[in-house]
């Protein structure tokens, strides 16, 4: 029979694993000018960042999901704008910069896996999508904050929870999608065809402009 701390999707707050800032530690405040993004796109990256990790702090853990699933949507299509095929840039562009950075915490996690639970929570806000209903991707399970991952793994692992699910601690699913995001960024230096779709991905995107209500200008 399961726990109660693992039946839902989510588990809940445990001994240990603790969310702190300092896990969070690569910022992309210097990465972007390098590679001339407009300051208007980096800011939009920036703040879905950081309102993705004071979510993640105030244990709103769907914002803070959605954002970062949100946010390699971004970056994917940044790296093939001309593919009309979200899946196929989604499960490539995490292949090669996001599942690098989760081999150690998140091992046996698959792309096809990443996909399904964006398309999940994205589409539904659960964690049940069309892939994982025609056997095709694992269910996440999640833990966060102090809870301890390795309660997931065991549920999974004993039969507790059926062995269709996959287990992965929040606080390090956002850590390695900042640093894939600024390794990304970063690469452009290099390679002058992304440098020239990030540019013009940032005239694509939204910004602030003033205006003047009659009462002084405001933003």
């Amino acid at each position: 029979m399961a726990r109660p701390g693992v039946r839902g999707t989510f588990s809940q707050p445990g001994p240990s694993h603790p969310a702190a800032p300092g896990r969070l530690t690569r910022t992309l405040g210097i990465t972007l000018a390098p590679v001339s993004i407009h300051p208007a796109h980096g800011q939009n990256i920036l703040d879905m960042l950081s309102v993705a990790e004071s979510s993640l702090q105030d244990g709103k853990i769907i914002p803070t999901l959605v954002l970062t699933y949100s946010l390699i949507d971004s970056m994917s299509w940044v790296a093939q704008p001309q593919s009309p095929n979200l899946r196929d840039r989604f499960e490539a562009w995490a292949a090669k910069w996001l599942l690098p950075k989760m081999s150690q915490t998140t091992p046996t996690i698959t792309v096809t896996d990443l996909y399904a639970a964006r398309c999940a929570l994205l589409h539904t806000g659960t964690g049940v999508s069309d892939l994982y209903k025609a056997k095709k991707a694992r269910r996440f399970l999640y833990s966060w904050g102090k809870a301890d991952v390795r309660v997931l793994e065991y549920a999974i692992a004993s039969g507790a929870v059926p062995r269709d699910h996959v287990a992965m601690h929040c606080d390090d699913f956002l850590s390695a999608v900042r640093i894939a995001v600024a390794d990304f960024i970063e690469s452009a230096d290099t390679d002058q065809v992304l440098a020239k779709r990030l540019e013009s991905a940032a005239n694509l995107g939204y910004t602030n402009l003033a205006y003047d209500s009659g009462q002084g200008t405001k933003q």
